[in-house]
């Protein structure tokens, strides 16, 4: 099982600055980490204007159950849906807050 530690911060940090398909094993490794949960009630992105706008959302407890919005906030740039749901992703399976130095 992953143990989280500092050296996550790192991970993170190049998370946000280094292109997808760049990233090191370690940061693949925490990522699938951080993505590994059941469907229930698991949270997502979820596109409202193809293109346009996203948000976070959470699917329900079964299959085919509604989704509904996790948030309110939107997001004009995919990129930065991922961060946020990132950063949620961090603090559900971490146990640990977010990072302040991390914006």
């Amino acid at each position: 099982m992953y143990s989280f530690s500092d050296r996550d911060v790192d991970l993170l940090r190049e998370y946000r600055e280094v292109p997808s398909r760049k990233r090191s094993l370690d940061l693949q490794r925490l990522l699938t980490r951080l993505r590994s949960e059941g469907i229930e009630n698991k949270l997502a992105i979820l596109t409202l204007q193809m293109g346009k706008e996203w948000a976070i959302g959470q699917l329900g407890a079964t299959r085919g159950a509604p989704i509904r919005i996790y948030d309110e906030r939107r997001f004009v740039n995919y990129k930065d849906a991922e961060w946020a749901l990132l950063k949620l992703r961090w603090v559900k399976h971490s146990g640990l807050p977010w990072p302040k130095e991390l914006v």
